[in-house]
């Protein structure tokens, strides 16, 4: 979920799917076979692997009425570019070759640490589901646990930058439920999705509810297109944030 994100695998193959969920049920499966069948069901790992690039608009609603219009761009190249507009603001985050910068109005900044930065580079990350291994240092399925009238396996997954994420996934379909992971300014965010779809080939919640500090945010997938032409400008980094790398090198 990039993701986005909830945002976001190498498969190992399908046969190995009906032995997996077919144990007692007190043998949970891996978290490894967790992950690997949401990637099966959702579009599978050869369509993941020829998808280049994503272009996706969401409209952010709190109470119902539209707060933002958000665009992302990711590439299979690790560059992202959201730009979200609302409230007569608008707040750009980016990343291009390792290179996390924000801004926000006229006030940019090079993110060079923290939570922030690492979740920033794992939203970077193209239909990042399909990719976990370069994610998850580790990941293990802690219990089972009910959650939207769904019978989920819980999982509890280490990033190799930041801190531990936890997963649901509805034992029946396979697909993600629910992602509670740590927020950069404290305290953490829950996202749960709803309404699935097929799109491209791929299967990915329309609808996201996230509940940060208490307020719940909607977020509402209107489209997403895959291996369309992306101008390399729209990756590029602002004038801005490379003086503020040019100063930073210079300073070292």
């Amino acid at each position: 979920m990039p993701r986005s994100r909830l945002a976001g695998i190498i498969i190992l193959g399908i046969t190995w799917i009906p032995y997996a969920y077919s144990q007692a049920a007190s043998r949970r499966p891996s978290a490894e076979a967790i992950l690997d069948r949401q990637v099966a069901v959702s579009g599978g790992q050869a369509l993941y692997d020829r998808i280049q690039n994503e272009m996706r608009t969401m409209t952010a609603k709190v109470s119902g009425a539209d707060v933002a219009q958000i665009v992302i761009y990711r590439n299979r190249f690790g560059s992202l570019h959201q730009i979200v507009r609302g409230a007569g603001e608008q707040s750009e985050l980016g990343v291009k070759s390792g290179v996390v910068w924000s801004r926000t109005g006229d006030a940019a900044q090079i993110v060079e640490t923290g939570e922030e930065r690492a979740q920033a580079l794992q939203g970077a990350i193209l239909l990042s589901d399909g990719r976990w291994r370069e994610i998850y240092k580790s990941a293990e399925t802690v219990r089972t646990e009910t959650v939207e009238g769904k019978l989920c396996y819980v999982l509890k997954v280490v990033p190799f930058v930041g801190e531990p994420h936890t997963l649901w996934y509805d034992q029946k379909t396979g697909l993600q439920v629910r992602e509670v992971s740590p927020l950069s300014t404290g305290g953490e965010t829950q996202v749960t999705a709803q309404e699935y779809f097929e799109t491209g080939g791929i299967t990915m919640p329309r609808i996201l509810h996230s509940l940060i500090n208490g307020v719940v945010i909607t977020m509402v997938v209107d489209d997403v297109k895959f291996n369309q032409p992306i101008p390399d400008s729209i990756f590029a980094l602002p004038p801005d944030i490379e003086r503020l790398m040019k100063k930073r090198f210079a300073a070292k």
